[in-house]
């Protein structure tokens, strides 16, 4: 059986919104992430590597939210 997962536009949004947005990651940190979990670009990910990297954002703290 063939695995047709991929990184779609949705997904690659969401790991965006919740690195940038909602953990407040500087784009230095979420490059320095990316690098870490063995691609420059999140387009890049295997489904092992997007699993493992979403796993460690949402172990991190939500960003104080500003009103």
């Amino acid at each position: 059986m063939i695995d047709q997962w991929s990184m779609t536009p949705k997904r690659i949004q969401y790991v965006h919104v919740l690195a940038l947005r909602q953990k407040g990651l500087s784009r230095e940190d979420y490059k320095g992430r990316l690098n870490a979990a063995g691609v420059t670009s999140c387009k890049d990910f295997t489904r092992m590597q997007y699993q493992n990297f979403m796993r460690s954002l949402n172990r991190l703290p939500d960003a104080p939210t500003t009103t």
